[in-house]
């Protein structure tokens, strides 16, 4: 660009248009109002370029931070313990950030907790897509399927969080109480020592505790 006197010119019709804008002449007009001249067609076009990533990159940043923030609030909500502000904030980041980790595992447990199923799987799922290794969702989605006496998915569900997270003791719990109730008590069993190995029996849930008694009684666990 070089300096010229200020110009009179008006912005001709034509040139690149975007929402019903002629930013080509309307870039080139406005910089012939201030006093400057574009030395050629080539660098006016990298100059519109090179703006329009700057606004790109400044809406993007502008949306991220709305996300996060929105975000922070959501959990500062949770653990207020109100519960409805918390979904609400979460839900408006889920359409901010599609793709946030962390945003749809909570959407997912709180739709479960009211027993919104199809919500619930839906919004466990998607987390899952973003975040293969999230063992919660799996867990929860298992819980779902058993819910729904689909037992082979809830297997695989369990199984799957176990792999992840080999201590995840709640997971543990609900494969042994499946096993039991479909009389597969040698992976009953198995599972039940591995449950053994993170947890004391008088710590153990209700249902795990008569289940143990019943295994030691016929002499099916040492």
């Amino acid at each position: 660009m070089v300096k010229t006197e200020p110009s009179n010119l008006k912005p001709p019709k034509g040139g690149f248009r975007l929402l019903g804008v002629d930013f080509y002449h309307f870039f080139r007009y406005s910089l012939a109002m201030f006093g400057y001249k574009i030395i050629s067609k080539k660098l006016l076009v990298f100059c519109l370029l090179a703006a329009g990533i700057a606004v790109l990159f400044f809406v993007l940043v502008v949306l991220s931070q709305s996300s996060q923030a929105r975000k922070n609030r959501a959990v500062a909500y949770l653990l207020k313990g109100d519960f409805e502000k918390a979904k609400a904030e979460f839900a408006k980041v889920s359409e901010l950030s599609p793709n946030e980790k962390g945003v749809h595992l909570p959407l997912g447990l709180y739709y479960l907790d009211r027993g919104q199923y199809d919500e619930a799987k839906l919004e466990l799922e998607k987390e899952i897509e973003i975040d293969p290794n999230q063992f919660v969702a799996y867990h929860n989605l298992g819980r779902i399927y058993a819910q729904r006496k689909n037992y082979k998915e809830a297997e695989n569900y369990f199984l799957k969080t176990i792999e992840i997270n080999p201590d995840h003791i709640l997971a543990r719990q609900d494969i042994v109480v499946l096993y039991f109730s479909q009389n597969k008590h040698p992976q009953a069993i198995v599972q039940l020592k591995e449950l053994l190995r993170l947890q004391k029996p008088e710590a153990m849930h209700p249902q795990i505790i008569k289940i143990l008694e019943t295994y030691i009684k016929e002499a099916k666990l040492q």
